[in-house]
């Protein structure tokens, strides 16, 4: 399934090189079991924008550690087998 998901996700980087954000590409078992709205964006493929109304959609497992709103890495997984009838 994670295969299918994604096989890499974009890492931003404060670094910037010609004008443009520095990424490095990193496999999908490399992100860390929390993940941010910049994470969750990189690792789907969409905009930090597009991220942050995921979290904020009903039923996507979203987590609120004090002000963060940390997506945890298995329910992902999780929810994207369920909304996509695990295909």
């Amino acid at each position: 399934m994670q295969e299918e998901m994604c096989q890499e996700y974009m890492k931003s980087y404060h670094e910037k090189e010609d004008g443009h954000l520095k990424t490095e590409c990193r496999h999908f078992d490399e992100l860390p079991a929390m993940l941010t709205a910049t994470e969750l964006a990189g690792a789907l493929g969409i905009s930090k924008a597009g991220a942050y109304t995921l979290i904020h959609s009903k039923g996507f497992p979203t987590l609120r550690i004090g002000k963060r709103l940390m997506v945890p890495k298995d329910k992902l997984t999780a929810w994207i087998d369920r909304n996509t009838g695990g295909a």
